[in-house]
């Protein structure tokens, strides 16, 4: 397994277009942590297991079934030496295993994917590069590195504030992060915010077109994957759709 190998995109998710869908759902961290807890994987991991477990029930609903999508992560690539202030991002790709049903397995799947994809002797190239890339051809640039429409998925998890907080006096109860979408299906951002993991999703119309079906197939997919949990009174927190 090569952590920059990608399959096929999703005949279902194929086309493109400029409508931009959000959504926003909400499920409580400590959910999240018991089930990577139960399953020894990390937070990110159960997270996108939630996300791909939508996915699958996604594509069997609307009869497409498929086995992998393209799928892109940021990925850390800051070393201890390093000079303090600013990231050091890169891409990591992964076959996110929709045809994986069991919600452990799943887990488990995409945690070796991802440590496959971290280890990846070019994931760090355009950093090493980017001095001599940034006088490259726009068009040459995207041979080199693939479209973003290539991917069905794009996620990412970014620590939030673990306190109240407040703007103008009022305190702020949830914060739903939105990126954007640049040619990919759709873009899904968690953050947690106080206790509260907020996922925000910007999905292209053309892509996914029963956004309802979505949702509801999203809630159950991480609900698969909080089940996992050892402890039955935290296995029954669900993810919550928002708006």
């Amino acid at each position: 397994m090569r952590g920059l190998a990608s399959p096929p995109g999703s005949p279902l998710l194929a086309h493109r277009s400029l409508s931009w869908r959000f959504s926003a759902f909400e499920v409580p961290f400590a959910d999240l942590k018991a089930a990577a807890t139960a399953t020894k994987a990390s937070i990110n991991d159960v997270y996108l297991a939630g996300l791909i477990g939508g996915f699958r029930l996604y594509h069997e609903k609307m009869g497409t079934p498929v086995e992998a999508i393209p799928v892109a992560i940021p990925i850390s690539v800051r070393r201890p030496e390093d000079p303090a202030g600013g990231n050091r991002i890169a891409v990591g790709r992964l076959a996110g295993p929709v045809g994986i049903a069991d919600p452990f397995e799943r887990v488990l799947t995409i945690r070796e994917q991802v440590r496959v994809a971290r280890h990846e002797p070019a994931v760090d190239l355009f950093n090493t590069l980017g001095s001599v890339m940034a006088w490259l051809p726009g068009s040459l640039l995207m041979q080199l590195s693939g479209t973003t429409s290539q991917n069905d998925l794009q996620a990412s998890n970014v620590p939030g504030i673990p306190w109240d907080t407040y703007v103008a006096g009022a305190k702020v109860e949830r914060m739903f992060p939105f990126g954007p979408l640049p040619g990919c299906a759709m873009m899904a951002t968690m953050i947690t915010h106080n206790g509260t993991a907020c996922l925000g999703l910007n999905s292209d119309g053309a892509a996914i077109t029963d956004l309802e079906l979505f949702a509801d197939c999203l809630v159950a997919g991480f609900g698969e994957v909080l089940a996992l949990a050892a402890d039955d009174d935290l296995a029954a927190g669900v993810l919550r759709r928002v708006v």
